[in-house]
């Protein structure tokens, strides 16, 4: 997954969307949960964006 920043990110989980699009919603160190999309089965990943969910580096799922 493409990361240019200095966010640490870990424990991902996927879903995949209507459509086929997966999201990946992922643990990160900066305060919210992060989330990024592969439009191609995830061979290819967007940059991750930050969500609205706060987060204090606590997993989204168990």
């Amino acid at each position: 997954m493409p990361n240019p920043t200095l966010i640490v990110t870990q424990e991902p989980g996927l879903i995949e969307l209507k459509g086929g699009r997966i999201m990946m919603f992922i643990r990160a160190n900066q305060g919210f949960q992060a989330m990024n999309f592969s439009v191609d089965q995830g061979k290819t990943w967007s940059l991750a964006q930050n969500t609205t969910i706060h987060s204090l580096v606590s997993p989204a799922s168990s």
